[in-house]
């Protein structure tokens, strides 16, 4: 009995012509499109101005302000150009620094929603990632899109980002005391976790107690670093995550590593981001160093997590990695993600320290201590974090000294019997 064949559809002749009625939808649906989009267009300008209005509006703002005009001539010496972008609420996105496919130089995105306080202060923030990268010497070759190696990678975008809102807080605080309310009330309108976590700092340590406007940067970058940007570390962690799904086989993973780029060191503290905090706070620190002490204050589970992603990158790099090696280390780092993600949301209470005990096993005794002193270092007229790394340092070592004394006197006594004296 033959076996039926089954049905293929007939190959399209693309040299037919097509059908009146064929061609008259193909026109009628181009132009319902055509019509959709410049009828959003029409809405998104009735509703929150013309982009180009709203363009030349946010810069003149920007413009007046002593510490914008700052920063916009640091974009203008590096060819840093502002784009308006369309109303998107589901994006998420406020604001970007980014890099069209294929174009040399980077630009400013700032989406338009019509609230031009919050768009000048959105651009502001922007443009403190561009002197960032202006200072670290990475702004012409930045990777925008790329995951780069787990510590590095992790602990910098925290710190740019505490730098950035904390420069943004800072100006929205110096506007409202000059008479101009209408930044700071932007910021608390527009939300979102770190902005909560700013205003639980403010709330207990108000803007008008610091001595200038250094010390007060000093405390707010540092309570941010500390617990204020869980969600941009959840954000980054869900990257990882997705790259090692992605990677089925160790050479696709092998491929993605040696796609992933480290910048370069960031060894100094540019000018226009050190005056920020005063002259002496990081002197005699690297970069580096603060990245790695900021490292040390995160939960210890995500210490470790980090150190094993590192290991990972490296051995697939070097060549040096099984494939049964490979699978053994993706269940170990998929179970590490998973337990730090879980965590996170319980790390923006630990506010108020000796009294939340849940955060007994989320930070060790050594990065209580160490959270305890970087926090201590940000406060004061003239704080040297090289001295406050030296005594934590220092203090530890004490610690682990009396702890070893007292373990060894412990061992001596039980060795002599139940008749010892204590």
């Amino acid at each position: 009995m033959k076996r039926a064949e089954p049905y293929r559809k007939p190959a399209k002749d693309e040299t037919a012509p097509k059908s009146f009625w064929r061609r008259q939808g193909g026109r009628a649906w181009s132009g319902i499109k055509r019509g959709a989009t410049a009828t959003a267009g029409a809405f998104q300008r009735a509703l929150f101005g013309d982009k180009e209005t709203r363009r030349i509006e946010i810069l003149q703002r920007l413009s007046a302000m002593p510490e914008g005009k700052e920063l916009l001539e640091v974009a203008a010496e590096n060819d840093i150009g502002l784009r308006i972008t369309g109303w998107n609420p589901l994006s998420g996105i406020a604001g970007y620094v980014g890099r069209d496919e294929g174009a040399a130089e980077s630009h400013v995105g700032v989406m338009n929603d019509g609230k031009v306080p919050a768009m000048v202060m959105t651009l502001f923030h922007e443009l403190r990632h561009v002197a960032q990268q202006a200072d670290n010497g990475t702004l012409k070759d930045a990777e925008y899109d790329t995951l780069m190696p787990g510590t590095k990678g992790y602990i910098e975008m925290l710190l740019t980002e505490a730098d950035a809102f904390t420069a943004e807080i800072l100006q929205a605080k110096r506007l409202e005391k000059r008479g101009q309310p209408e930044y700071f009330s932007a910021l608390r309108q527009r939300g979102g976790g770190v902005m909560r976590e700013a205003e639980k700092f403010l709330r207990r340590q108000p803007y008008e107690i610091f001595h200038d406007d250094a010390e007060f940067s000093r405390a707010l970058f540092t309570h941010l670093m500390l617990d204020g940007l869980n969600s941009y570390a959840g954000l980054y962690l869900h990257q990882i995550e997705k790259d090692f799904r992605q990677a089925h086989t160790l050479e696709e993973f092998k491929k993605l590593a040696k796609e992933i780029t480290a910048p370069p060191p960031y060894e100094s503290m540019g000018e226009i981001l050190g005056a920020q905090y005063g002259k002496d706070y990081a002197a005699g620190v690297s970069m580096t160093g603060i990245a790695t002490v900021f490292m040390h204050t995160r939960p210890d589970a995500e210490q470790r997590l980090m150190r094993d992603i590192d290991k990972v990158v490296k051995q697939a790099v070097a060549d040096v990695m099984t494939t049964e090696g490979f699978a053994r280390a993706c269940a170990k780092i998929e179970a590490g993600l998973s337990g730090v993600m879980e965590q996170l949301p319980e790390l923006s209470d630990w506010q108020e320290y000796e009294e939340d005990f849940g955060a007994e096993k989320i930070y060790s005794d050594k990065t209580k201590a160490l959270r305890q002193t970087v926090r201590i270092a940000s406060h004061g007229t003239k704080p040297m974090l090289r001295d406050s790394f030296r005594k934590a340092a220092a203090d530890r070592r004490a610690g682990e000294k009396r702890r070893g004394t007292t373990a060894g006197k412990r061992m001596k006594n039980k060795n002599k019997g139940p008749d010892a004296a204590p």
